[in-house]
């Protein structure tokens, strides 16, 4: 861990934050190699995602949220569909995410967005759900 937290600092030293955030790569990446996605409703964040390059040609989904204000509206697809085509893009062959197994909302969600289960980690409600998806060329 060490040895990755000092390359990410050499590649941010001397940046401004917001050179270090912005997209500065043809693939649309941060130096970091990271890729968010932001939703937003007359100016207020109401949704985000992001995904990293995992190796083995896999793109690892992060933290998808959407406010409950604002759920139903379709905003989750959105944001996964713009982290796909990012993958798609970059030549990633497939998205790959954890989602805890009581989160009947998110997985079904990701069922129906065509991941499927590939494992499961844990016992119980903090079990976690092993999900991934082949990305379509």
């Amino acid at each position: 861990l060490q040895e990755a937290r000092e390359a990410v600092l050499w590649k941010a030293e001397g940046l401004s934050e917001y050179d270090v955030r912005r997209p500065l790569t043809p693939t649309g990446t941060n130096l970091l190699g990271l890729v968010k996605h932001l939703a937003a409703v007359d100016g207020t964040a109401v949704g985000t995602t992001s995904g990293l390059p995992a190796g083995d040609g896999t793109v690892e989904l992060h933290s998808v949220w959407v406010a409950t204000a604002v759920r139903g509206r379709g905003l989750r697809g959105l944001l996964l569909g713009a982290v796909e085509e990012w993958a798609r893009r970059t030549g990633a062959a497939r998205l790959r995410l954890g989602v805890l197994a009581g989160n009947a909302e998110a997985r079904e969600m990701y069922l129906r967005r065509g991941f499927v289960v590939e494992g499961r980690d844990g016992e119980g409600e903090g079990a976690e759900l092993r999900m991934t998806k082949r990305v379509e060329r």
